[in-house]
């Protein structure tokens, strides 16, 4: 990696075409609020998922409006809002779990992961369009120093975002002595995928390699609305020599296909490149964390849903410590396959952001208007932050190009 590297409402008339603006919290039956669940109104080109809060915000042409709020690990469900009121919440069910003797057969477990990882060959060309959403925050020694937001028109199928076209963009920095840039990580966020054709650095075990080096067992089986949903443990083996994933799959046994991924790779000091000031810069404790989820849409089809991603390394700069972290969440919040004429841009691992978000230009206005993704408060407190500085927009002739 280098170093660029509540129903809350607008009151118009339901006959009136208009932006609505609807609030709410997802949670479960405990009250405990439901992170990145997928919220989209039926017959619509609109949507997106709630924060690490369960909170959501999304805004709809008209009223009543069928709100489909779907999660791996709940059922799905539906919540009509009729007319204007107060913040709305909305409750989801656990999918019914179960154990069987199938649990303690690691043998059934290499079996299905073998299953998934052949459907996931054979979906491989099948391209779908949409527009998503990126968000992404940086820190060194637990100070915010960079924040991104991008909205993209994209291509995508079922390892990830492989051509995009930006639409909108912001980007600003707080320099602090000593600090990276992460002005590739929006790449590495969306090319991450769930299975591996070739050999890479990091091993996945969703691979013919991972099938061999990985010990896999079935930890829970859920009961959803249309079939079963298997969750696996993925362990590399302590003898393996490079850096491997380590998590949970889960996989629908209906379909054979990844719903979710979640883990970690504990590359150590090894695996990506670190530059500072053009040179190599040594590094220890560098962990990635990932998580990827597919939904099954309104319209039947299995597609990527978001993908989030977390960096965490120590580096030593002129004998001071920092520790600097960078954490990203892309979402697709609209379906769309009018997009599949229009003209991307293949994803690269050394996309510039920054570049990229100079040529979409900075309109102020817009990004008061457009959340997407409700904000925590403390993503709040930093874009407000870096707004009363006058950091957006304010791109200096010595930023990277």
């Amino acid at each position: 990696m280098k170093n660029y590297i509540n129903l809350l409402l607008f009151i118009y008339p339901t006959c009136v075409f208009g932006q609505i603006t609807i609030e709410g919290t997802v949670q479960d039956r405990q009250n405990a609020p439901v992170a990145y669940a997928s919220i989209s109104y039926v017959n619509g080109k609109g949507g997106t998922i709630s924060n690490e809060l369960g909170q959501f915000v999304l805004t709809v042409p008209a009223l009543p409006v069928e709100l489909e709020v779907s999660h791996v690990s709940f059922l799905r469900s539906s919540y009509t809002v009729q007319d204007p009121a107060p913040k709305i919440t909305i409750f989801l069910e656990p999918a019914v779990h179960y154990l069987t003797e199938v649990t303690v057969d690691g043998n059934e477990a290499v079996s299905i992961i073998k299953q998934a990882y052949d459907r996931a060959v054979q979906d491989k060309q099948v391209f779908q369009y949409g527009k998503a959403f990126y968000r992404q925050t940086s820190f060194v020694d637990s100070s915010p120093i960079e924040l991104l937001e991008a909205f993209y028109d994209t291509r995508f199928t079922n390892n990830g975002i492989d051509t995009w076209r930006i639409t909108q963009g912001r980007f600003a920095k707080r320099p602090i002595k000593g600090s990276l840039d992460f002005l590739n990580f929006s790449a590495y966020t969306s090319l991450s995928g769930v299975y591996q054709e070739t050999s890479k650095k990091i091993l996945l075990p969703l691979s013919r390699e991972g099938l061999n080096q990985y010990d896999f067992e079935i930890t829970n089986t859920y009961n959803a609305e249309d079939g079963d949903l298997v969750a696996i443990t993925c362990k590399p083996h302590p003898t393996l020599a490079k850096p491997a994933f380590e998590g949970l799959l889960f996989i629908d046994r209906k379909s054979n296909r990844i719903m979710k991924m979640i883990g970690k790779v504990a590359l150590g000091s090894q695996g990506v490149e670190l530059t500072f000031n053009h040179k190599p810069l040594p590094y220890q404790n560098l962990v990635l964390t990932t998580e990827i989820v597919y939904q099954k849409t309104l319209a039947s089809q299995f597609a990527l849903s978001y993908i989030r991603m977390g960096l965490e390394v120590t580096y030593t700069i002129e004998e001071i410590t920092h520790t600097a972290s960078a954490r990203s969440l892309c979402t697709v919040y609209t379906y769309d396959a009018s997009l599949s004429n229009s003209r991307f841009k293949k994803v690269s691992k050394n996309t510039n952001d920054l570049k990229t978000i100079k040529g979409a230009g900075y309109n102020a206005a817009f990004w008061k208007d457009n959340p997407i993704v409700k904000r925590t408060p403390i993503e709040q407190g930093i874009i407000e932050s870096f707004e009363a500085e006058g950091a957006f927009g304010n791109y200096q002739p010595g930023d990277q190009d």
